[in-house]
């Protein structure tokens, strides 16, 4: 005669086994993966960085910055007028780019770091279409990297 076990009794083994594992398997998530609290990231506004020969040199939100307005053009020339700013260092020169080409070079009289240029840009030049015109200020500090910024560009047909 053959005796039937209670359905708990045969598969008690088996079942201890899974419930063993689902037992280890909601517990792992909840070990940590790193030993040691995770470091803060800096800002995103100061991840992106320089680097030059002298190491770390500054962050984008040192760069200088300008502004212009462009006069009523009279004959061939164009009145500029650029306000400039640097946090540290001194400006060095404002370069004006035509369609990426320098065609002029102002310095300031003496080293500042906030001020404003007026000069004439000679058009005569420049050929005929659609040009864009883009003043980069540049900042001048003794045995650092020279860091430009850029203006915003102006668009026009000559």
């Amino acid at each position: 005669m053959s005796t039937v076990l209670p359905c708990s009794r045969r598969f008690s083994g088996n079942v201890t086994i899974f419930l063993a594992a689902v037992l280890v398997m909601l517990g792992l998530p909840a070990i940590p993966l790193k030993a040691g609290p995770k470091a803060p990231s800096p800002s995103r506004s100061m991840q992106r960085s320089m680097h030059g020969p002298q190491g770390f040199l500054t962050t984008n939100r040192y760069r200088p910055r300008i502004r212009f307005s462009a006069g009523k053009m009279s004959g061939n020339r164009l009145p500029i007028v650029a306000n400039f700013s640097t946090q540290s260092g001194h400006v060095d020169r404002v370069e004006v780019r035509i369609d990426g080409d320098i065609v002029g070079t102002v310095r300031p009289e003496k080293p500042v770091n906030v001020g404003t240029l007026e000069t004439m840009i000679d058009l005569s030049k420049i050929g005929p279409g659609n040009h864009k015109l883009v003043l980069w200020v540049w900042q001048g500090r003794e045995g650092y990297q020279r860091l430009h910024g850029e203006s915003k560009s102006f668009k026009f047909t000559r």
